[in-house]
């Protein structure tokens, strides 16, 4: 159900100042708030989170996802925090396409996976960074995908799943028919086997209904078959 401009304006509004709450300071007794985005993390092009810096916590950075959705991480290294909300194995890799930073204005050429937050929000005022994610096993990227319980983040996943699903049934049927025809061509219960000497044997039937039938006659005048 699509939303009316009006609730997406409060909801907006509401993301908006549940931010600036998280980013809350009390100095002498005054009340500020403060919070600075720091970041965007995107997988192949496709946006997966916000990251913001505050000022009242040791878990300083808080990670805003694609559904709103908020995580409170310590001023780890970019690299540690993508692992924890992206649940990578030992094997899954990740890489750096793209980095931008807020600074300059202008592409950075550096490794930021091994930066902490607080050293990117410093040197650089922040960065977008678009990165890619690899297997060492399969020695294929993965599709766009961030592990959370939204069913629209698994949408093309499971178009692409049942394809997958559908060719790998059709080639194990493809698996059965050969594997039939080589154990038929051998075995001489097989049904394929069983199947021919049926057909043989009405045939055989067969001929001998259609073969006529020879009389021969007695000198009392009557017929007796012959075979």
């Amino acid at each position: 159900m699509s939303l009316t401009s009006d609730e997406h304006a409060q909801l907006l509004q509401n993301r908006n100042q549940g931010l600036q709450n998280l980013g809350q300071l009390v100095v002498n007794g005054q009340i500020i708030y403060k919070i600075d985005q720091i970041a965007m993390i995107h997988h192949h092009g496709k946006y997966l989170f916000s990251v913001f810096r505050r000022y009242n916590s040791v878990y300083e950075i808080v990670i805003e996802d694609c559904h709103g959705d908020t995580f409170f991480h310590k001023d780890y290294t970019l690299k540690e925090s993508l692992q924890r909300l992206l649940c990578l194995s030992d094997t899954e890799k990740m890489y750096l396409i793209h980095v931008h930073e807020f600074t300059k204005n202008a592409p950075y050429d550096h490794n930021v996976l091994e930066m902490r937050w607080s050293e990117v929000h410093r040197l650089l005022n922040g960065v977008y960074v678009n990165i890619g994610l690899v297997d060492d096993q399969e020695e294929s990227s993965f599709p766009n995908r961030y592990r959370c319980k939204r069913e629209c983040c698994h949408e093309d996943q499971g178009e692409e799943s049942d394809e997958v699903l559908e060719e790998e049934e059709e080639e194990e049927e493809e698996e059965e028919e050969e594997e039939e025809n080589q154990h038929a061509s051998w075995c001489p219960h097989s049904k394929k086997h069983r199947v021919e000497e049926i057909s043989e044997s009405e045939e055989e039937e067969s001929e001998e209904e259609e073969q006529p039938v020879k009389y021969r006659m007695l000198r009392n005048g009557k017929k007796i078959a012959v075979k």
